[in-house]
């Protein structure tokens, strides 16, 4: 019989954990002195806030009613919504169950024309009725469908960018192999909609900002900011031909990913199943940032080493531990253990996705400074 591992994960991610907040400590206190926490009752009155303006799509009176709580809101949180419509695709079962009854009411009539001088006015009036009931039902489930795509379509997007406050339109479409185009034009319906209230493109739609701050400081040093951009997008074109190594890592991510996803199909607890797809959401843009910017992989080590193999074995051992008939009290608790894992298993790979934007804005702060002040040496800014 395989031994049963019974380690839970959330005291193995304890030191790491506590090794990271020693150095962001460490980080904060040489970065800044003048950090206040928020007290508890403010805090349940800006997420109050912030759930009410969600729930009412009034944003801007949201974004109002936090100004007025006269809070440092340096660290800004992005409203950022994820869409799910069943609407379309029940609009689209009832539309061909009623073109389906038009048609048998259609064809009923036609024959009663047929045998009946009587009603044959009557029957092609109604027929015709019927005929344009039909056209039209067609246009909506068209719509429907092109709805139900567009949905599809902004998922992907949702998956990638809510975990950023700046995208490159161009690393989007890679991202959810949409042509670049169609890309810009899902975004401004995103943006109408309110899906993405603090929604902006800048420099010739080639950017796509989702905070309202980012975007305000981009608009104050405009010039700046576009030469950081377009040379981010120039080095983004540059990453087509990848070098041997990162392709191996690559490989072996999709590898990983597909474990997760497979795991996944086997379990059929919902809750786990929940835990697994975020899981795999965030594996896979860990890898696909890699892609893009291949110095991340210098932040792979411990993730490559440990994270993931240990999730797949602990997932592999709750897959063989389900699967026994008779379930004793020794099982059910590595069960528990190994389930209670997961989220602390998808918050250490959530913390190494926000280290590789982490580097960018260190480093997106540094070219900016420079060039600012290089612009104001030469008198094109004003400060």
């Amino acid at each position: 019989m395989r031994e049963v591992v019974t380690m839970n994960l959330n005291n193995i991610f304890h030191l790491k954990k506590k090794e990271e907040t020693d150095i962001q400590i460490e980080s904060d206190q040489n970065s800044t002195t003048d950090a206040q926490l928020i007290p508890t009752d403010e805090a349940r009155n800006i997420a109050k806030i912030v759930d009410e303006g969600i729930a009412d799509e009034n944003f801007e009176t949201m974004n109002k009613r936090l100004e007025k709580l006269g809070l440092n809101m340096d660290r800004e949180e992005r409203v950022f919504i994820e869409h799910h419509k069943l609407r379309n695709t029940i609009v689209i079962i009832l539309s061909f169950f009623l073109i389906f009854i038009c048609v048998v009411t259609i064809n009923e009539a036609v024959t009663v024309a047929r045998y009946s001088n009587t009603f044959r006015a009557t029957v092609s009036t109604y027929s015709i009725s019927f005929i344009i009931f039909d056209f039209i039902d067609i246009l909506i489930i068209r719509g429907c469908v092109r709805e139900i795509e567009f949905d599809r379509r902004y998922q992907k997007y949702f998956y990638l960018l809510k975990y950023k406050s700046i995208a490159l339109t161009e690393e989007l479409a890679d991202y959810a192999k949409v042509p670049f185009k169609k890309v810009i034009s899902d975004i401004k319906i995103a943006i109408k909609r309110n899906y993405i209230p603090q929604g902006y493109f800048g420099k010739n739609n080639e950017v796509i900002f989702l905070s309202s701050r980012q975007y305000l400081d981009y608009k104050d040093n405009y010039a700046a900011y576009n030469r950081y951009y377009e040379k981010l997008i120039e080095e983004y074109r540059r990453v087509g031909e990848r070098p041997e190594e990162i392709q191996q890592l690559l490989d072996t991510g999709e590898d990983y990913i597909k474990k997760i996803h497979d795991d996944n199909d086997i379990i059929k607890d919902k809750t786990i199943s929940d835990k697994l797809d975020e899981m795999e959401r965030i594996v896979t843009v860990i890898f696909r940032e890699v892609d893009i910017d291949p110095t991340n992989a210098n932040k792979m080590g411990l993730l490559l080493t440990y994270y993931l193999p240990t999730t797949e074995k602990l997932l592999q051992t709750y897959i063989d531990l389900d699967e026994k008939k008779i379930q004793g009290q020794n099982i059910a608790k590595a069960k528990s253990e190994i389930v209670s894992s997961l989220d602390t298993t998808n918050k250490a790979y959530q913390r190494v996705l926000d280290s590789f934007f982490a580097s960018r804005e260190m480093d997106v702060s540094s070219d900016i400074a420079a060039m600012t002040a290089v612009m104001q040496q030469e008198g094109i800014s004003n400060g």
